[in-house]
């Protein structure tokens, strides 16, 4: 990152672009700064009056040394360029809602320098670092106001953030009625018993040793090999919901962890006094300063052995949430939609190459001969196994802690050299493919990272699904070093992994009991709920007969990613694109005189070699007075841009003119000084 330049340095920049502007003759409008705080769609007719009359704020924006004043973006033209991008999407009621892009505040010369010395500045010069630096931070506000320019446009159709088909509807009731059907069996009434502060940064020595994976100890059910890594080959008509699947929705075959006999037999066998679902380790590891308004509860159940001596710890799946948005809901049904396609229907495959076989992983046999649990093992396996499903536990370590984690994988991705791959599912709604598919949000790449890190050996394919049609578009194959470069410095997981330790270690101090994690949007602490007993009081919380699972009307506007324009164009990335232009104004507006600099011509100080325009003497200046009446004759019709300058070659190499003279000559008898100058002016930015 370039450093950024002082008060003096700025000052500076601004004489030279004082200096520029004064020198332009055919200076292009810009917007004004109430235009570029508030972004329109399209400019209204008191922006296109203020922009054709600011003739006394115009900047230079031609040739390849020119700068740009900082200002708002552009909604009229710069004469000479091509028509702003058009762009059109489609309303939820049908219609076509047409928009246009508005052109970046930076010339196309400062785009292109930008990104030819962003790997050198150090060798530039202490003039050029401060044009870059002026670049840089131009950018940057640009960037920002991109993002405002398509929330705003967003904004105006809130309607499409709140539909969905009755499929998807129907699909997540029945999901939520499964968990609220298992939510009886947890006491009802619940009050704060203590909270856990939140970290908002790293601290030296808060945490005694690492969360590390240390072994897969047992499995359960069949994986489905995957001989590819794209999501709609394995899709009828890349629907997210079959039709016909409904059914098999409805019941799942996994008990909730707490009932589940093979983890508590492998706590005890691997010592492990804490044993979760990788769904509630996802959660609380995801406790950074940026995720803090992701809000969850998970149940924790508190017993004690036998032997009334060593305490176990059990925690369940995240709660379903009280409200949701059509967007949560539709991510949630089109990642159990994908999973179950590919696990219950592989003959469904497109192309009939997608699943080409399935393989048992189950070794739960070889657990524990005699134990009273083989029973119910047994029929854990029968029933993972018919379902075309697979449970994994593993042992974890951290500081003087053993967590026992279940989790389960989408399928086994085919590779070569014995590199096959363990597959995770994830989805991302889409509502901007107009322009172009959506950022990636800090949540998002939290919830990523988290499922990979949870998940050992594994990639993790990512469902990019339009929210319209409800079908997956596009596939993306991810690793943890695929996030964490996308990540950047957006957010440290170290900090999510320090926050689940302190609760780790406040959970371990409870008595034997029911308790609820609860963290609540926007807070920088977790509550711990316990049991209510001896009835209802005013500090009680209904956690179980509160209804679950109904939608709201919040929307999340997320700006689309960025992409160049044009790719043979240079662009700063995170811009708006740079006008295209056709070619510099030859000629001043409404008269025969060639485009040349005022102030040269004066003999004042003008912006030196980062003059865009022709430094021409009054002398020189009388050599064009012909160009024009020539050009008019040799092209038919008046030119407003040239690719190069028309001369009679036989003058500029001293040799007799072949025409006669300069009179009769159908070209301009140039010298080569002039000839250069001119030439500023056929130079495409």
């Amino acid at each position: 990152m370039a450093p950024a330049t002082d008060s003096s340095l700025a000052g500076l920049l601004d004489e030279q672009r004082l200096a520029c502007e004064a020198s332009t003759s055919g200076a292009r409008p810009r917007c004004s700064r109430e235009e570029s705080e508030g972004v329109e769609v399209a400019p209204s007719k008191r922006q296109r009056q203020h922009a054709a009359g600011a003739s006394s704020k115009t900047v230079s924006n031609q040739g390849k040394g020119s700068i740009t004043q900082a200002g708002g973006i552009r909604w009229e033209n710069p004469s000479g360029s091509a028509e702003r991008p058009s762009r059109l999407f489609v309303s939820s009621s049908g219609e076509l809602v047409p928009y246009k892009v508005p052109y970046s505040s930076i010339c196309p010369a400062d785009h292109a320098f930008y990104l030819e010395n962003a790997a050198r500045y150090k060798d530039l010069s202490p003039s050029e670092q401060m044009r870059f630096d002026d670049c840089h931070k131009r950018a940057a506000r640009e960037g920002e106001e991109r993002k405002a320019f398509f929330q705003k446009l967003a904004s105006r159709h809130p309607e499409r953030y709140h539909r969905h088909s009755a499929r998807a509807a129907e699909f997540y009731g029945s999901h939520v009625s499964n968990r609220v059907r298992e939510l009886r069996k947890v006491p009802n009434e619940y009050r704060v018993c203590g909270a856990v502060a939140l970290k908002c940064c790293r601290e030296m020595g808060g945490v005694q040793g690492l969360l590390q994976h240390q072994q897969r100890v047992c499995s359960l059910g069949s994986l489905r090999m995957m001989e590819r890594d794209n999501l709609k080959e394995y899709l009828p008509q890349n629907d997210i919901i079959g039709g016909e699947m409904m059914d098999r929705l409805q019941v799942s075959c996994v008990p909730p962890i707490e009932e589940d006999v093979l983890a508590t037999e492998l706590c005890k066998v691997h010592c492990a006094g804490v044993s979760m679902t990788s769904d509630a380790l996802c959660s609380l590891i995801s406790l950074v300063p940026e995720n803090f308004d992701s809000p969850w509860e998970i149940p924790v159940r508190v017993s004690l052995d036998e032997d009334q001596r060593t305490k176990q710890v059990v925690m369940g799946n995240p709660l379903p949430k009280y409200s949701l948005s059509a967007k949560e809901m539709l991510t949630q049904v089109a990642e159990a939609g994908i999973e179950n396609c590919i696990r219950n229907h592989p003959q469904q495959s497109q192309r009939g190459t997608g699943v080409v076989s399935e393989f048992q992983v189950c070794d739960a046999s070889k657990l524990c001969e005699g134990a009273s649990c083989t029973e119910g093992v047994r029929v854990l396996s029968k029933n993972v196994l018919e379902a075309s499903s697979n449970l994994f536990y593993s042992t974890w370590t951290f500081g003087d802690l053993r967590l026992l984690v279940r989790y389960s994988y989408l399928g086994l991705l085919k590779g070569t050299n014995r590199s096959d791959k363990y597959a995770c599912c994830s989805a991302k709604l889409e509502y901007s493919l107009h322009e172009n598919y959506e950022e990636y949000t800090v949540p998002e790449m939290m919830k990523w990272w988290s499922r990979l890190f949870v998940h050992p050996n594994s990639h993790l394919l990512l469902a990019r699904v339009e929210a319209e049609s409800e079908k997956v578009v596009r596939t993306e194959r991810m690793n943890r070093a695929t996030i964490d470069a996308c990540r950047s410095n957006k957010f440290n997981p170290e900090i999510g992994v320090e926050n689940f330790y302190g609760i780790l270690q406040h959970v371990m101090t409870l008595p034997q009991g029911s308790y609820i994690l609860s963290h609540r949007r926007g807070e920088n602490r977790v509550l711990c709920l316990s049991e209510a007993r001896g009835g209802s009081d005013k500090g009680t919380i209904a956690c179980t007969s509160k209804p679950r699972g109904l939608l709201n009307t919040e929307i999340e506007l997320v700006p689309p990613a960025w992409r160049a324009e044009d790719p043979d164009q240079p662009q700063i990335p995170g811009t708006f694109p740079p006008w295209k232009q056709r070619g510099q104004w030859f000629f001043q507006k409404n008269k025969k005189v060639v485009r040349h600099c005022q102030a040269y011509l004066r003999g004042e100080a003008c912006a030196g070699k980062m003059c865009p325009l022709p430094h021409l003497s009054r002398q020189e200046l009388a050599q064009c007075e012909t160009v024009h009446d020539k050009c008019l004759k040799l092209f038919k019709k008046r030119v407003s841009h040239m690719k190069s300058v028309p001369h009679c070659f036989a003058h500029l190499k001293g040799q007799p003119c072949p025409f006669g003279g300069a009179e009769k000559c159908i070209y301009p008898h140039l010298s080569q000084r002039c000839l250069e100058e001119l030439s500023k002016l056929c130079r495409g930015p």
